[in-house]
């Protein structure tokens, strides 16, 4: 059975730091704003352990005008878990949270490689491809709620 919850920064940072930044130093999994009181960071539980992260920020597009968005950052659910529907759920519920929270668009800033998965789930590309430096390629991405 699997369970959403909200949960800590502290929480996210070891699933963040083993899925998205596996070379870099456990800091890299720190991002700027997790600490805010207004940072959502929900975890999905499959059997009592944590399986699946992901983290709300209230904050626009850089370059964008864009009231009431928030950001997701961080989505990320382990490797053994992968293929089970867990991605969804956690998008899921960050689209619901973002929009009893006032949000009216919800972006994020995707791999390359997670295009169709955010495609397939209502989110479009907005702009070019760009570069995050020690990270990868990847497209901004947006969905009106």
């Amino acid at each position: 059975m699997t369970l959403l919850s909200r949960v800590s920064a502290s929480e996210v940072y070891p699933i963040r730091q083993q899925v998205l930044r596996p070379d870099q130093a456990p800091e890299a999994a720190v991002y700027p704003g997790d600490e805010l009181e207004s940072t959502y960071h929900i975890g999905l539980f499959e059997a009592g352990s944590l399986v699946g992260i992901a983290s709300l920020y209230p904050e626009g597009p850089e370059g964008y005008e864009m009231n009431n968005a928030w950001r997701l950052r961080g989505m990320a659910v382990l490797p053994e878990h992968h293929g089970r529907g867990f991605g969804s759920k956690l998008l899921q519920a960050c689209m619901a949270y973002a929009a009893t929270h006032g949000g009216t668009a919800l972006w994020c800033n995707a791999r390359i490689k997670a295009r169709s998965f955010y495609e397939l789930r209502g989110l479009t590309i907005e702009g070019e491809v760009f570069d995050i430096p020690g990270i990868g390629l990847h497209f901004r991405m947006i969905c009106p709620l």
